[in-house]
Formats: C-alpha cells, structure tokens, sequence
C-alpha cells in the first residue's frame, strides 16, 4: 500500500515537472522570437552570459571585466543598446558553463539556458521529496518565474546547493564537489568552510577545497594568466554599487542592510542590523552542523540555506529559488517525523510566496523575512523534535 502510494507520488511529480517545463519552453520560444512570430529576443540579465561565452571563445576571456569594453562588445553582438547595469561580474569558473551554451544562437541559448538549468532543479527537487505539491509550489514561485523569465542562474545555485547537503551524509566527496562548483556565486560560500570544519566533514571539506582550487587553477590555463586579478579588480571598483541599487529596481534586492538603506536608514545602522542579522542565522546553523550524525540532516539543510542568504549583502529576487529547496528539505522532515506541525505548511508556503509581494511595492524586507519565518520553524521543530525524543527518523 505505502509503494502504490509512493508510485502515485513519483507519477504526479514527474508529470507535473513535465508540464512546467512544457509550458515554460512555450512561453520562451514565444518572447525569444522562436515560435514562428518573428519578434526580436528581448535583451536581459541572460545576455550577459551569452556575451561574456561568446567573448571567452573569441579569446577575449580577460576583457569581459573591463565594464566599458563589455557594454561595448554586448551591443555589436546584439546590434542595439545594452544598458549599462548589465556587466560580467562572476568569477571566471562560471565562463566553463556559459561559454558552450553561448554557440548557440541568442534564442536558442536561453531556451537551452533556462531548461537545462531548470530541470536540474527539478531533478533535485525529486531526489529531497515525492510530494508533488512541493515540487509545484517551488517551481511556480515568484523566484522560480522571475529567474526563468530572466534567464538567471538561481535555478543553478539551488539544484548545486540541494545536492550538496542531499549528498553530505551519503556522498560526501560529490558534496563538496558541489560545493566547489557553488563558488560561481562566492557571496554565498562565505559560511560553508566554517560549517564544514565545525561539523568534522573533512572529506567533504578536502573535496571542495580541492575542487575550487582546481576550478582556479584550471581557469588560469585556458582563459589566460591574471583572470582572477581582473575579477578581483572588477569587483572592488563596483564593491559601491553591488550592495545597493545598481540602476535596477529595489524589489531584485533581498538583503537586511539594502532594505533598511531603502528606507532611508543611516548605512552604519543598516550594516549594524544586517550583521546582527547574520550572526543570528550563523548560530542557528552551527547549532545543526555540530550535531553528530544524519537525524537533523533537513534541519541542517535549511538551517545553512538560511545563513548563506541572510549573510550575504548583495542577494537579488532570482537567487530566492532556494525557498523552494529549502521547504522541500522541510517537507522531507515532516514526512520522517510523522507529518506537518500545526501552521508549518502554510507558514513555508508563505516564505516561498513572500519574495512576490517586493514586486507590488515597498516591501523590502521580503526576502529576508522569508528565510526568517523558515529559520523559525526550523528552531520550532527542533524543539518539538527534542521535547519529544524523538532523536531518530523514521526510514
């Protein structure tokens, strides 16, 4: 009986997941120009990807850093204006990922971009939970839509960070494999070293260290000597503009110290709530992460998602696709601990929603108070977990 309903689960999930990835292929074939209506692909976020793979094969890797030249390169390929906020900022690693994908043509690379990405996501998403309900809410909210729509990499970001902490216990030299390839997006990888070191994972930790420095290394060779130097340098002439508005719509930021800056809070008491913030969200991690064992693994999962978007300055809309991972890992815990505690569900479901609502007006803090509610309730179901003894899951 438990089997034929698992079997009706996987059935729903996977045709569900079809029917995403269907109607997403439609929609962007449609606006990219490729349905038949002959309309000119719109130029967004996805452009910079394409531009900085078709600089890389052209040899011109170093350049893509220098802001001016980008900008320059970007409207030759695309034969319009590109605006100006639309700059290569990620470490040169990420050009091994974009630069395949920018043989294709503009069109055609997005529509590949966004459904590769996307069902790596999904597949992920199958290997944390069954319930199509969950897979259905983390692939229709408003992060999900915006990152497609957008030909971003939050779906990137999420599958890799899933299946680090779904391989941690089991496959722990796939984990930090993940791990190292996570490092496209550094701003998110501060915390992990020293999680992994708190909780004893040294393979997992020897296998990351190795991966990034390989990725390092192996970047150095193909895309010439003093790449990173260019990154490095990239980065600290724009280090003013990242943590604030860029020219781009306040709703795309989902930081503490951004939101309180938008409200016209003073920057040291801004930085001074978001450090407190992070220092919050750090312990609520170490608490899981010292803990021996596998039994808080989904805890520990949302618990490290949580600090790694509560720390970070510089968090943008797209990169909320880790709701949907994160309640997936929640709903894998409630599944082993006999099932939602009283008001979970919709709270999670309001987190996963809540990075909408930035869209509608001045709601800033969204994003935030989305991991907040979720961090909450995973120190409630600790507790409750903990009261209980119940210190084992059900397998």
């Amino acid at each position: 009986m438990l089997r034929e309903e698992g079997g009706r689960r996987l059935v729903a999930a996977d045709v569900a997941a079809l029917v995403y990835l269907l109607a997403l292929t439609l929609v962007l074939a449609q606006a990219l120009g490729l349905a038949g209506g002959g309309g000119t692909a719109f130029i967004g976020d996805f452009t910079v990807f394409w531009t900085a793979g078709r600089a890389a094969a052209a040899g011109q890797a170093m350049a893509i850093y220098d802001g001016a030249w980008f900008v320059d390169f970007a409207e030759r390929l695309m034969g319009r204006p590109v605006s100006g906020a639309l700059l290569w900022r990620n470490p040169p690693g990420f050009l091994f990922v974009v630069t395949p994908i920018a043989m294709l043509p503009y069109g055609w690379a997005w529509l590949c971009w966004t459904l590769v990405t996307a069902g790596g996501f999904i597949w992920t998403l199958r290997r944390v939970t069954q319930d199509w309900r969950i897979l259905l809410l983390a692939l229709l909210a408003p992060a999900a839509l915006f990152c497609a729509m957008l030909g971003q990499n939050g779906f990137l970001t999420a599958m890799l960070a899933g299946l680090a902490m779904h391989w941690l216990d089991r496959r722990p030299v796939a984990a930090g494999l993940c791990l190292a390839l996570l490092t496209y997006k550094p701003q998110f990888g501060a915390i992990l070293p020293v999680l992994l070191l708190l909780g004893r994972r040294w393979t997992t930790f020897i296998a990351a260290s190795l991966g990034s420095i390989g990725c390092v290394l192996l970047t150095e060779m193909v895309f010439g000597r003093g790449i990173w130097l260019a990154f490095v340098q990239s980065l600290s002439n724009a280090v003013g503009t990242l943590a604030m508005s860029d020219g781009q719509p306040v709703f795309f930021y989902h930081a503490v110290q951004t939101a309180l800056r938008s409200l016209g809070v003073p920057g040291v008491v801004a930085w001074g709530v978001h450090i407190a913030v992070a220092l919050l969200a750090i312990g609520v991690a170490v608490h899981f992460w010292r803990r021996d064992g596998s039994a808080q693994a989904e805890l520990r999962a949302v618990a490290t998602f949580g600090a790694m978007m509560l720390v970070t300055p510089y968090v943008l809309i797209y990169d909320q696709v880790l709701l949907g991972m994160a309640v997936a890992f929640l709903a894998r815990a409630a599944q082993r601990q006999g099932g939602w505690l009283p008001g979970e569900a919709p709270l999670a479901m309001v987190a996963c929603l809540l990075p909408g609502v930035a869209l509608a007006g001045k709601a800033f803090f969204a994003g935030p108070l989305a991991w907040v509610i979720l961090l909450t309730l995973v120190i409630r179901r600790d507790a409750v977990t903990q009261r209980a003894g119940e210190h084992s899951y059900i397998e």
